[in-house]
């Protein structure tokens, strides 16, 4: 964490930043600031999500900045974009968090020149990528971690281990990670749903945990799905009962969603089950994402009522609105 606060500049990242720029223009100084912050609290999401993830998204940002700092220095080129920046800011209203990683990879429209830049943007992405080899080096012996093997006891106790389960992540490596993880150390079929999947895999979702379909279609070929949040909405996931949350996303919209696909209209069920993996308290010091996603959750039944709190037990007063206004 202090390495990725304090000694990382995200130079790669806010090249039109004014300390980089020799001509920098005030208009993009606010914008590559709240880029420079986002892709921190990526990283740092990505450190709290798990080691796989993790270690990956260190490696490829190691593989970008090698990229960008050879171009540099053979062609007195760097390749960014003003719109590709606005794309971003629009994803991230909507924590596409898959279509940030494909554009933060991809983003190369548009070209400067050394001549526009000042040293400290070449000193700065070379400092960049040794903090980065550094971090690297420093997570290479690490094999496992407590939040992955947490979830496995979890998958195997006496709670859940004949449920059908559903667990959400917010990235597709996390989701590749646990769902091999589980298919090695969980008793029943594990499916796997990210952005990636198509209409096939869909299928297999809809005959596995659509509670709605006709009793003579439905199957039993998988007990556990592992999903980001492509599929947290639009679909019927109630012959489930059971949310596992392996990350809080920011927008706690998300979250009532995630619950949603299990809580519909004709569901053979009592009761709902929602399991949290809440962050550690170090993580939740820098980015807060717990304290917020509690507020706004707050807010909601503040202002609109709900029958539902999804992080704490807390009790929150309710004005009801949405029932007053009907």
């Amino acid at each position: 964490l202090e390495l990725i606060n304090n000694n990382l500049t995200y130079a790669k990242y806010r090249p039109l930043a004014v300390e980089y720029q020799v001509k920098p223009e005030s208009r993009y100084l606010n914008s590559q600031k709240i880029m420079g912050n986002f892709i921190k609290i990526l990283l740092i999401k990505r450190l709290e999500s798990g080691s796989y993830a993790f270690k990956k998204s260190i490696q490829n940002s190691i593989d970008v900045h090698e990229k960008v700092l050879k171009t540099f220095r053979d062609k007195g080129e760097f390749y960014t974009s003003r719109d590709y920046n606005n794309k971003i800011f629009d994803l991230i209203e909507e924590e596409d968090i898959e279509k940030i990683d494909e554009l933060i990879e991809e983003g190369k429209v548009k070209i400067y020149y050394r001549k526009d830049f000042t040293p400290q943007f070449e000193r700065d992405l070379n400092s960049d990528l040794e903090v980065l080899k550094h971090i690297r080096d420093k997570w290479a012996s690490i094999e496992d971690y407590p939040k992955r093997l947490r979830l496995v006891d979890l998958l195997n106790s006496n709670a859940l281990k004949n449920k059908k389960v559903i667990i959400f992540t917010e990235f597709i490596d996390t989701a590749n990670d646990i769902s091999k993880l589980i298919s090695n150390g969980c008793s029943g079929n594990v499916m796997l749903y990210t952005g990636n999947s198509g209409k096939q895999e869909m299928d297999e979702v809809l005959f596995n945990f659509d509670g709605n379909l006709p009793k003579d279609s439905q199957r039993n070929d998988y007990r556990i799905l592992v999903a980001t949040d492509t599929l947290s909405h639009g679909v019927n996931l109630h012959r489930s009962n059971v949310i596992i949350n392996f990350d809080i996303p920011w927008n706690p919209t998300k979250m009532m969603q995630r619950v949603g696909r299990v809580q519909r209209l004709g569901t053979e069920f009592d009761e709902i089950f929602i399991y949290i993996f809440f962050l550690t308290a170090p993580i939740e010091e820098n980015i807060k994402v717990q304290f917020y996603a509690e507020k706004k959750i707050a807010m909601f039944i503040e202002l609109l009522g709900n029958d539902s709190q999804l992080l704490t037990d807390e009790p929150i007063k309710s004005y009801d609105m949405f029932n007053k206004l009907n």
